[in-house]
């Protein structure tokens, strides 16, 4: 029995206090518009795997952590904002997508990698230089080590 989420095309929730893991995306092929800023989201993005109709990915100023999934089945997508998160490690490859003309997303924790499409899409070279850098390593008396 097919769910009647199925067929949303847009979800639109931004400073609306939600709290709480974004939940899986899987199956949500009409998803146009995922708008869900300024709330208390925690936990990974999930994967955005099947979303080849997505237009907008709003997910910034959370407290989203874990990596940036695999945009390389978003072929529609025309904005991308995961700014103001607690993500970490690798930046993907920008989607596939001929649309897409922004991207927020630094700040973050973000692995300072050049890549001259992130650039271009984000107006800002190098793309990551808005990004938070992670600490260093300091044990719990405060020194190095």
């Amino acid at each position: 029995m097919n769910s009647p989420l199925v067929h949303l095309i847009q979800f639109e929730a931004g400073s609306a206090g939600l709290s709480g893991p974004i939940p899986s995306l899987a199956g949500l092929t009409a998803l146009n518009y995922f708008i869900v800023p300024n709330n208390q989201l925690t936990g990974p993005i999930p994967s955005l795997a099947g979303l080849s109709n997505l237009k907008q990915l709003r997910i910034g100023a959370n407290f989203l952590t874990g990596t940036v999934p695999s945009l390389a089945g978003l072929t529609s997508l025309e904005d991308l904002r995961i700014d103001f998160n607690q993500l970490r490690g690798p930046m993907p490859p920008p989607p596939p997508s001929p649309n897409l003309t922004h991207a927020s997303l630094c700040p973050n924790y973000l692995d300072p990698d050049a890549s001259a499409s992130w650039d271009t899409l984000t107006g800002t070279t190098p793309w990551y230089a808005s990004c938070t850098p992670l600490p260093d390593p300091v044990s719990a008396d405060g020194f190095d080590g």
